[in-house]
């Protein structure tokens, strides 16, 4: 279950990222993170604190719960497949 969440959360990242069109370093650079660190979070390697979710919903202008709310949808739509 864990491992599952992580992936969703990685792909949520991924999507916005994508969307904004820019990279891995840029968001690293922007939230004082290494680069690596974003690339193990979009595969779904490692879990993010609460403190990286503000960071990077900052980046990414949108309230922390809704970038949550994105993560739990899909979450949502992927245990019900």
């Amino acid at each position: 279950m864990e491992r599952n969440l992580k992936e969703v959360f990685g792909y949520v990242l991924r999507e916005l990222r994508d969307q904004k069109n820019v990279s891995q370093q840029h968001v690293a650079d922007h939230c004082d993170f290494e680069r690596v660190y974003i690339s193990r979070l979009e595969r779904g390697l490692i879990q993010p604190s609460l403190g990286t979710v503000f960071k990077l919903a900052e980046f990414f202008e949108m309230p922390p719960g809704d970038f949550v709310r994105r993560v739990d949808e899909l979450w949502k739509r992927k245990k019900s497949n």
